[in-house]
């Protein structure tokens, strides 16, 4: 059955969960969880960030799941890549690798700041989020492939070059 408008229906006994912690000066902080909310109820700003996937402040869960994603994708990605079929699919990856720092540089100025002008930066939901991504990725790998046709590295990866002799 259903509970109010489309919340499913819960026993009594699992309608919500509060954690309450005192720390040594006897100030009490915690947060509730209520299965019918799409999220949980924090009443503590410390808590919210210790136990948060926020990426901005980022708390120490935050950290071991990126950290946790980028050691399965990097793994992977060694993996795939020990198959010789895989070498021409990858291929567009290896580009878009070398060069990290001008896509990451581009989507940092071009890409944050196109958003802000749209005011889509921040708020927006799931879906279009998912459509950025998508694109900015699809962009990342064209270009990867077309500037890398005619150039050897990125241009920032470039200079740094010079800069560093």
């Amino acid at each position: 059955g259903l509970d109010g408008a489309d919340r499913p229906a819960w026993p009594a006994a699992f309608r919500s969960v509060e954690v309450r912690v005192r720390d040594r000066r006897g100030d009490v902080s915690g947060f509730v969880i209520d299965p019918g909310d799409p999220g949980p109820l924090l009443y503590d700003e410390q808590i919210r960030i210790l136990f948060g996937l926020e990426a901005l402040p980022p708390g120490p869960f935050y950290f071991m799941q990126a950290l946790g994603s980028a050691l399965a994708l990097v793994g992977l990605s060694f993996l795939l890549a020990s198959f010789e079929f895989m070498r021409l699919p990858l291929r567009p990856f290896v580009q878009t690798g070398r060069m990290a720092f001008t896509l990451y540089l581009g989507h940092v100025v071009l890409g944050m700041g196109l958003l802000d002008r749209l005011k889509l930066l921040g708020g927006q939901g799931l879906p279009l989020t998912l459509v950025v991504a998508a694109a900015v990725g699809s962009l990342s790998l064209a270009f990867s492939a077309a500037w890398l046709a005619l150039f050897r590295t990125g241009p920032v990866e470039a200079l740094m070059r010079r800069l560093a002799r």
